[in-house]
This record gives structure tokens, C-alpha cells and sequence, in this order.
């Protein structure tokens, strides 16, 4: 009996747990020029810097945005709202600049010269603005890079 649950647990763990995980600190390669986000960067090119923490197939994170390589001069922070994965995408929404409606996000989960990627386009301002962020550390980093501070006041 003892056999039969413990392989009942590890089934519902597998179907619990997708092969999807984004969980973890995400950042804008130095290898790659910084992007202007539009008004949602005040048209300054910036870095991307996500912290995401996967619960099934609902996220909770921040979207940060730096106009430095080093990640120092925070110029914009968004809270994931409605984010998931699904299919192998990160699907969110995060608040736009000023009067605009919410932005939407979609990135796709793949490889990029052997590290874990994300890649895709933020939509929903006049031009879609294409971000890539590669993975910097696991679940257990993210509280170190202030995701339980959640957006720094500004």
C-alpha cells in the first residue's frame, strides 16, 4: 500500500510540475544592445531584469527596467499581472506608462548559446518592443535581487 501511494504522489507531482519552469532571475545579455521601451522607459534604452517565482502554471514577478549594463539605474518597474505559461510561453501583462492601457507580454521559452532564454515582444504601445532575457539564477537567488521587496519607491 505504502508502494502504490508513493507512486501516486510522484505522479501528481509530475503532472503538478511543468517542464516549463521560469522561476528564477532572467536579464538582458551584455552581448545585446539596450532597447528603447517606448513611453514605458520615457524613451531611454534600457536593460530588462525579471524575477519570477512559477507556482504551477501561474507566475508572480517584476518586470524591472535599467538604462545602465550594470543593472544599477532602475528607470521603470511593473508587477506580472495574469501571468502564466502556457505552451511553452510566458504570458503576462504589465501596467503601461502614464495613460496607457495594460501592455501584454509574451516570451517563449527556448536555448540561446546554451543557457536558458526568453525571448519574444511586449505589444500594445504604437511599436511592439522586442525583448530577450537569459537566465541568471534559480528560485533561490530571486529573494537576494529584492523580488520580496517587490518594486522599489521611487
Amino acid at each position: 500500500m505504502r508502494v502504490v501511494s508513493a507512486v501516486a504522489i510522484l505522479i501528481l507531482a509530475a503532472a503538478c510540475s511543468g517542464g516549463d519552469d521560469v522561476s528564477g532571475l532572467w536579464e538582458t545579455p551584455t552581448d545585446v544592445a539596450p532597447i528603447t521601451a517606448g513611453a514605458l522607459s520615457g524613451d531611454v534604452p534600457v536593460r530588462f531584469r525579471l524575477a519570477a517565482a512559477q507556482y504551477g502554471k501561474d507566475v508572480s514577478g517584476v518586470l524591472l527596467l535599467y538604462s545602465d549594463d550594470l543593472f544599477h539605474t532602475l528607470e521603470a518597474c511593473r508587477y506580472l499581472e495574469n501571468a502564466e505559461v502556457k505552451s511553452g510561453h510566458l504570458l503576462f501583462s504589465i501596467a503601461g506608462a502614464g495613460e496607457e492601457d495594460d501592455l501584454a507580454v509574451d516570451l517563449l521559452l527556448g536555448d540561446r548559446d546554451g543557457d536558458e532564454a526568453l525571448e519574444g515582444l511586449i505589444t500594445g504601445q504604437d511599436k511592439p518592443v522586442p525583448m530577450l532575457l537569459v537566465g541568471k539564477g534559480d528560485a533561490g537567488n530571486i529573494h537576494e535581487e529584492g523580488l520580496d521587496l517587490g518594486c522599489p519607491q521611487r
